[in-house]
C-alpha cells in the first residue's frame, strides 16, 4: 500500500512550511485560511486538496523571498511525494508604487475568507483619520481602490472559469 498518493499528506507538509515561514519572518505573517479535501469520508484517501494562503511582510524584498521559498517548497514536495500539482497561482499582485500597509485586522474578511480568497484594500484618508465622521478619501484614491478590487474580482473569476471549464 506504499504506492498510494495521499494528497492530504503533501498539503499538510506545505501548510507546516507556510506556518514556519511566517514565524521565521519576524515582522511578517503567513497563514492558510481555506482548506478543503475531497473526497471527505472515512474510507478514502483524499485525492484532491484545495487551499489558499496569505503572506504579508513589512518589507517587499522579504515578502518576495517568502513567496519564492514557498513556491520552491511546493514544487519540491510535488516531486518527492508525487502528488499531481494542478494549479498554483498568485492571485494578488501589488503595484510597487502603491503604499503597502501592514495590518493584522480582519474586519469582514474574517467571514468572507471561509468562502473565497480574501484581502483588504485600504484607501488613504486625509490626515490618516478613519472610522470617524471626519474621515475623507479623495475621489482619485477611491477610484484607485475600486479599480484594485475590480481587478482582483476579475482575476479570481478567470481562475474559477478555467478551473470549472475543464
Amino acid at each position: 500500500m506504499d504506492n498510494r498518493r495521499d494528497a492530504l499528506v503533501g498539503a499538510a507538509k506545505i501548510v507546516l512550511e507556510i506556518q514556519r515561514l511566517g514565524k521565521a519572518s519576524e515582522t511578517g505573517m503567513a497563514t492558510v485560511s481555506l482548506f478543503k479535501t475531497s473526497p471527505q469520508n472515512f474510507g478514502n484517501i483524499p485525492d484532491t486538496v484545495d487551499f489558499s494562503f496569505s503572506m504579508q511582510h513589512t518589507e517587499q524584498a522579504a515578502l518576495q523571498k517568502m513567496e519564492s521559498d514557498i513556491y520552491a517548497f511546493v514544487k519540491k514536495t510535488a516531486e518527492e511525494d508525487n502528488p499531481e500539482l494542478k494549479v498554483m497561482e498568485k492571485i494578488w499582485n501589488f503595484d510597487p508604487a502603491c503604499k503597502r500597509l501592514v495590518s493584522l485586522t480582519g474586519h469582514d474578511s474574517v467571514y468572507t475568507r471561509v468562502v473565497c480568497p480574501t484581502a483588504m484594500v485600504f484607501t488613504p484618508c486625509k490626515d490618516g483619520i478613519s472610522h470617524n465622521p471626519a474621515e475623507y478619501a479623495n475621489p482619485k484614491e477611491c477610484s484607485d481602490g475600486a479599480q484594485t478590487i475590480l481587478g482582483a474580482v476579475l482575476k479570481y473569476d478567470d481562475i474559477l472559469r478555467k478551473k470549472h471549464s475543464t
